[in-house]
C-alpha cells in the first residue's frame, strides 16, 4: 500500500475506500495484515474510471438559434 500511495499520488485512506467500494472495488489481496494491489490492476482500474470530456454544446446552441431564426 505504501508503494501504491506514492505511485498513485493518493492517500492510504483513498486507496482503502476504492478497495472496499461496494459497487466497483479495486481488486486487492490480503496476506496476513498486508493488502496487496498489482500495479497493472491499479492502472486498469484508473483507466476504467477515466473521465470523459464534457460534451460540446455548440451543435445544440446552433440548432436552437437556427430554430429561432425561422
Amino acid at each position: 500500500m505504501k508503494a501504491l500511495t506514492r505511485y498513485a499520488c493518493v492517500s492510504d485512506r483513498t486507496l482503502r475506500a476504492w478497495i472496499h467500494d461496494p459497487v466497483d472495488p479495486l481488486s486487492a489481496s490480503q496476506v496476513g495484515t498486508k493488502i496487496l494491489v498489482r500495479r497493472r490492476t491499479f492502472d486498469e482500474y484508473v483507466e476504467k474510471h477515466r473521465m470523459q470530456p464534457p460534451a460540446s454544446v455548440d451543435p445544440m446552441v446552433e440548432e436552437i438559434l437556427a430554430g429561432m431564426e425561422r
